[in-house]
């Protein structure tokens, strides 16, 4: 490690001192909108049935699917959601309320499930 050679002065007596630069960046500070929790899927269907918000659940699954999908565009079937008591119309009509906003595209074909690509923030 090489670094500048400058001086201070200290108690009246001047004192060599080498600035190291190690190289290492320094930690970025996360700001708080980009905070984020980490829940059990089971959890959020238990928490989304006790508030009577199966859109919720829905915006759940479809978060995960997209943290699997790793950027792609994922599927978005209706098996788990029917299992926590979520309908496929009420899927349908959150897929199309989050559409609208912008956060996602929907490639809806004929008689198959959705495929749905994360837009937005």
């Amino acid at each position: 490690m090489h670094g500048a050679t400058k001086y201070i002065t200290r108690h009246g007596k001047r004192i060599e001192v080498v600035e190291l630069n190690p190289g290492i960046a320094l930690r970025k500070v996360r700001k708080a909108d980009g905070a984020f929790a980490v829940i059990p899927l089971k959890n959020a269907a238990l928490a989304a049935k006790a508030m009577k918000a199966p859109a919720l659940l829905v915006y759940v699954d479809m978060m995960y699917r997209a943290w699997k999908a790793k950027g792609r565009p994922f599927n978005m079937p209706n098996g788990w959601l029917k299992r926590y008591g979520v309908d496929r119309k009420i899927k349908s009509r959150t897929l199309r309320n989050l559409e609208k906003v912008g956060l996602i595209s929907i490639d809806r074909r004929n008689r198959k499930t959705p495929r749905i690509t994360l837009v937005g923030p």
